[in-house]
């Protein structure tokens, strides 16, 4: 038998989710199971109407105790396997996939959210985190 390492909980970790406003996409299903556990999440994406309903969806699914009847006809993993302390999901307009908006669009992160790290990062949007390391 193999003993599960999964986390049982993530409250106070914030976690930036890039690539997370269609409700089938594996980067909006990665970020509900962020909030079920408890996590800050804030999600960023091109299209402003896109990124303000995934947020709202997900904060929704937050305030539900991890399971709202919206949500639980989509593709959520374990959307409905308990209560989540997260209660509001943030979200920012912006194009992870250009090196030269990644600072500003960054910034816009830290002071939509008054976090002062990121401790976890997903990005589903292939963003271009190397050239601007480069």
């Amino acid at each position: 038998m193999f003993a599960s390492s999964a986390p049982t909980s993530l409250a106070g970790a914030k976690c930036l989710v890039v690539g997370a406003t269609d409700p089938k996409s594996i980067g909006y299903n990665c970020a509900a199971k962020l909030v079920e556990l408890g996590a800050e999440v804030c999600i960023v994406g091109r299209d402003a109407d896109k990124v303000e309903s995934a947020a709202r969806s997900l904060s929704a699914h937050a305030s539900s105790g991890g399971c709202s009847a919206d949500e639980a006809s989509s593709s959520i993993i374990d959307a409905c396997s308990g209560g989540c302390s997260a209660k509001e999901v943030s979200d920012v307009v912006g194009d992870l996939k250009q090196s030269d908006t990644l600072a500003p669009v960054f910034q816009q992160v830290m002071s939509t959210t008054s976090w002062d790290r990121i401790d976890g990062l997903i990005d589903e949007a292939k963003a271009s985190f190397i050239d601007a390391c480069s």
